[in-house]
């Protein structure tokens, strides 16, 4: 999960176009924009959640949240 509550409502960022960040700036095989059927995200509210059938590395993931 990414929590993105406290950001959200601050007012600092939006989650539905971070979900969109997310969808084109993460990897799989090398390539960006990539994600087939492979990884699904879901966002509730102000929770992106990441589902993954592959191996999936949660630092690349905090790598991305921090940019």
């Amino acid at each position: 999960h990414i929590d993105c509550r406290q950001p959200v409502e601050d007012g600092i960022m939006n989650a539905a176009d971070f979900e969109t960040y997310l969808i084109s700036h993460i990897k799989i095989n090398g390539k960006k924009n990539n994600l087939s059927n492979k990884l699904t995200l879901e966002r509730n509210k102000n929770k992106i959640t990441v589902h993954a059938e592959i191996q999936f590395s949660k630092r690349y993931l905090k790598f991305l949240t921090k940019k």
